[in-house]
């Protein structure tokens, strides 16, 4: 996969990260954007 295609999802995950440590609030949302990041980098 190459950079571009990953992209959203990258960014998707560290939104979600970000939003997580200023608020201390969205555990799960983090939780499945960082999932979808590392599920869109190790596919097949």
């Amino acid at each position: 996969m190459n950079e571009r295609q990953n992209d959203s999802p990258r960014q998707a995950a560290v939104n979600a990260f970000i939003s997580r440590v200023k608020t201390g609030w969205a555990y799960y949302s983090m939780r499945d954007a960082v999932d979808n990041y590392l599920e869109s980098c190790c596919s097949i």
